[in-house]
């Protein structure tokens, strides 16, 4: 906002140099003022297009976002098996109609994102797992990530 006030501000400077320039007779003077006015003019294009991109992408943003709200009710957040400790987002069955059952990860949906869970099978212990591809989350459906230390991941590996 401050920048479209002083944006204002500005033109309305140009606009009592551009009335000034007829009482200037000299002129060397008056062409100095001519270019000093046109560098004002482009300096204030150069604002309005940025100002302009600006509210583009913020309108962009507020649109996504709206997209996001009505397609984020259409989910819930579910055990994937009946025996699972595993939670994940899956359609509302009054959502299921024309789309097929799937998961998608509850790490991208706190973020505004729709990301599916793929189906893997992880070695070494053979486990299967729901895994995004987008940040990597995985839930564990059977098995271990290193079944020869408990279960537990090595300090030595990064996780993903």
């Amino acid at each position: 906002m401050v920048d479209i006030f002083m944006g204002l501000g500005s033109f309305k400077l140009m606009l009592d140099a551009a009335k000034n320039l007829k009482n200037i007779s000299d002129p060397d003077i008056r062409n100095d003022a001519i270019v000093a006015l046109q560098e004002q003019i482009v300096a204030a294009q150069e604002s309005y297009s940025a100002l302009l991109e600006s509210v583009c992408t913020l309108e962009a943003e507020a649109r996504n976002l709206e997209i996001w709200e009505s397609e984020k009710e259409r989910y819930e957040l579910k055990k994937v098996t009946e025996h699972s400790k595993i939670l994940a987002y899956t359609l509302k069955e009054s959502e299921q109609a024309a789309v097929p059952l799937h998961w998608i990860c509850p790490d991208c949906y706190s973020q505004a994102k729709k990301s599916l869970l793929q189906h893997a099978v992880r070695t070494p212990g053979r486990a299967e797992v729901l895994a995004c591809q987008t940040c990597g989350w995985a839930g564990y459906l059977s098995g271990m990530w290193y079944p020869e230390h408990g279960g537990a991941r090595p300090l030595s590996r990064p996780a993903r």
